[in-house]
Order: C-alpha cells, then sequence, then structure tokens
C-alpha cells in the first residue's frame, strides 16, 4: 500500500440527540454517503466517542434534557477545536436565540431537522470536505 495514498476509511460523524428515532435516520442517511455514524444519546457518549478516535463532523441538537445544545457545543469545542459542528434542531422557530447560541458556541452550520436527508446529507458531506 502506497503511504502517500489518501485513506480510504469512511469518516466517522458524531449524531448527538436524545431522541432515538431521529438519530437512527440520521445514521442511515450517513451510511448511505459513507460515514461512520456513532451515536450519542448524551454528551457523555459523544465526548467519549473523541476518545476513541478522529471525528469529522459532529451533528448536534438544540434541545435535550441533561445538556443542551450549546453545553455540548461548548464541551465539544474544549475537546475537539477542529471538528465541524452541525447545530440541528426541530424548534429553532421557538427557539430562534438558540441557533445564534449554538454558532456563538462553535457550530459552523444550523440546519432544521425538518430540512431532510438530502439537506442532511449535503450539509455532511460539505462539512467533511467531501
Amino acid at each position: 500500500m502506497d503511504p502517500a495514498a489518501p485513506s480510504l476509511a469512511p469518516k466517522h460523524v458524531i449524531v448527538l440527540d436524545d431522541d432515538l428515532t431521529w438519530r437512527e435516520i440520521a445514521l442511515a442517511v450517513l451510511a448511505k454517503h459513507g460515514f461512520a455514524g456513532i451515536p450519542a444519546a448524551t454528551l457523555d457518549e459523544a465526548l467519549a466517542a473523541f476518545d476513541a478516535g478522529p471525528v469529522a463532523v459532529a451533528i448536534v441538537d438544540l434541545v435535550m434534557p441533561h445538556n443542551n445544545g450549546i453545553q455540548a457545543i461548548t464541551a465539544i469545542r474544549k475537546r475537539d477545536r477542529g471538528v465541524a459542528i452541525l447545530g440541528m434542531s426541530g424548534s429553532f422557530g421557538e427557539y430562534r436565540a438558540g441557533g445564534s447560541a449554538m454558532r456563538m458556541a462553535g457550530a459552523v452550520e444550523l440546519l432544521a431537522k425538518h430540512a431532510g436527508p438530502a439537506a442532511l446529507a449535503a450539509v455532511v458531506v460539505r462539512l467533511a470536505g467531501g
């Protein structure tokens, strides 16, 4: 194997969301596009994934029961300054300030959950660098 050849290993993407159904949908979309999705129902699970190896993108839900998305993004940024973070919510309309706060905490992109699978895939592909 040529050591200068690019790695063909799939890029890892964390999906931090307390909603099991949405996590499963996101993971299926990621797998279809060649990513290795890592499910995380809690911030602790997401942070443990960073300890396991490099992460290209972290998808973080805004509204969660223990640590909200802003707290999660802040903790992720402390763990990995270079990871691309996608802030997501099904309720940006209700929490308009939530999107701004997610960006201030370190999210590089925001997407509403209702945008659909194609939009999610397109943003993750872009954030992961192709």
